[in-house]
């Protein structure tokens, strides 16, 4: 799940790894930003298994000082579907 500024914005299928160079480049082709000075800070969110084990799942992107969020309203318009449900959720509480 990506998140921006705290707010769900989008749910991705990847392989994990690259989560936040993911999450940069989601936003550059969204729209939200247009270069990745943008963005002030990129980290995992908690998200944790019953043991306490971080899934490592969910990023918050904070947008950097003066850098305005565009009137997206946090909610994506057009949604992609799969034959697994997950694509097109726009947080892990829709899957």
């Amino acid at each position: 799940e990506i998140r921006l500024n705290g707010k769900p914005l989008a749910i991705t299928m990847r392989t994990p790894g690259d989560d936040f160079a993911l999450a940069a480049g989601f936003l550059v082709s969204e729209g939200v930003i247009s270069e990745g000075g943008e963005v002030q800070s990129i980290v995992y969110c908690a998200g944790a298994t019953a043991d306490g084990v971080n899934t490592y799942n969910v990023v918050d992107v904070k947008l950097a000082p003066g850098v305005q969020v565009p009137d997206i309203t946090l909610e994506r318009n057009v949604y992609t579907t799969s034959s697994c449900g997950l694509c097109g959720k726009a947080s892990l509480d829709a899957v």
